[in-house]
């Protein structure tokens, strides 16, 4: 559970003895804690067994190599749920970092490496259309610069009136530098989520990774309705 606190509370994430605390358009609420099923599917074995692998990196450094990544932690902040920007530990940048390049087929970096710029994306839209049997894909900037990958998220169709689709969110499709926009996306989409239909909602994600250092841009959603 996190909390903000000014003169009194303010805003609070989180989840304590059964209640989860979050905000939405109309402002701040709790709900009850729900457990999801777990359907433990081979996606879900897969990102598991990702994950514990860069665990596993990070408890095989040497002391040399730790210490670069807490020098580097020191150099690099994230923006939390409340907006503010907070430093990561070396652990938390290390699996960062590394579970970015993993999603976009690069090897675990052992060393810390050295800061590079990150471009970011500045707009991100997503037309789909039964007619054109096509998910197509603009952005900017474009193409895709030069050591960056734009790493592309979809949730499934959803009936209009949902707009909380977080934990929604699959990977499907990784653009090299040089990718232009205009991108289509409908083999990968269809592969992963069955055929389109006219009418439903799909939100899409997407975000630039720095393929030398791991390092991601801020990320933008986009939501498109199918049409016929």
């Amino acid at each position: 559970m996190k909390a903000k606190f000014g003169a009194i509370v303010v805003d609070g994430r989180g989840k304590i003895n059964g209640f989860v605390a979050s905000r939405n358009t109309y402002g701040a609420y709790f709900r009850t804690k729900v457990t999801p099923a777990n359907p433990n599917t081979t996606a879900q074995a897969l990102v598991r067994g990702q994950f514990t692998g860069v665990s596993q990196a990070w408890r095989g450094l040497t002391q040399p190599q730790r210490q670069g990544w807490f020098t580097l932690a020191t150099q690099v902040t994230r923006t939390n749920i409340f907006g503010d920007s907070v430093p990561l530990t070396a652990f938390n940048l290390f699996m960062r970092l590394n579970r970015n390049l993993q999603a976009i087929g690069i090897a675990t970096l052992t060393n810390a490496p050295t800061l590079a710029a990150v471009t970011s994306l500045t707009t991100l839209s997503v037309i789909g259309d039964v007619g054109d049997n096509n998910v197509v894909v603009t952005f900017a900037p474009t193409p895709v610069p030069a050591s960056h990958s734009l790493l592309i998220r979809s949730t499934g169709p959803v009936s209009a009136g949902i707009k909380f689709v977080k934990s929604q969110f699959r990977q499907i499709v990784v653009a090299p530098a040089a990718s232009g926009t205009g991108l289509d996306i409908t083999n990968e989409y269809v592969t992963r989520f069955g055929t389109l239909v006219a009418g439903q909602s799909i939100y899409f994600e997407a975000f630039l990774v720095n393929t030398l250092t791991g390092l991601d841009s801020g990320r933008l959603q986009a939501r498109c309705v199918v049409t016929a």
